[in-house]
């Protein structure tokens, strides 16, 4: 068996939080007791999850996290990862509208909220709420409306919810950025 290292668990534990990561320890000394190798599999697909999240790129973090409504979406039992339930009562949306959008079961939602593909769901939607969000002078009721009711003729008439959830976040963040600068300017 491979040894994972070191740096890795740090990574994991800055992001995840040293509980999440000692329940999968526990979990992967238990099985090597019992000769199985689940808990290795759990650390390993936590570290995968870690590595995806991280496609990110640090500018993209920092957008995402320089906002006070990032605290208002963070779980203390998931932080620093996102809460689903708080997102759907911040967009008024229900986790079946979130499961489409983020293209994952409702039970990965309700059961396995911080996977790499939900967090990272929620992240463009964030940075694509916040980019509209400065664009409407900080009003962030306005930036909410607009990302999930105002159709987008780039977009095939679709909102940029919608958009996000079919992989074009930066684009709608570019059509933003132009928009602000041509009514800025």
């Amino acid at each position: 068996m491979t040894t994972i290292p070191d740096d890795a668990i740090t990574e994991a534990i800055q992001y995840f939080g040293m509980a999440h990561v000692q329940r999968i320890q526990q979990e992967l000394v238990e099985g090597m007791r019992n000769g199985e190798p689940r808990g290795y599999v759990a650390l390993r697909g936590l570290l995968g999850q870690l590595e995806q999240i991280s496609l990110l790129t640090d500018k993209q973090v920092e957008l995402a996290t320089d906002w006070n409504v990032i605290e208002d979406l963070q779980d203390p039992e998931l932080a620093p990862m996102l809460s689903p339930a708080r997102y759907i009562s911040l967009l008024g949306i229900d986790v079946e509208m979130l499961s489409r959008n983020a293209q994952v079961s409702v039970s990965a939602i309700t059961e396995r909220p911080g996977t790499a593909k939900i967090q990272v769901h929620l992240r463009k939607n964030l940075l694509v709420i916040k980019a509209a969000y400065d664009a409407s002078g900080s009003d962030l009721p306005k930036a909410l409306h607009w990302f999930r009711s105002e159709q987008l003729s780039p977009f095939g008439q679709r909102t940029a919810e919608k958009a996000v959830a079919d992989g074009r976040a930066y684009d709608v963040i570019r059509l933003i950025e132009s928009l602000h600068a041509g009514a800025a300017g």
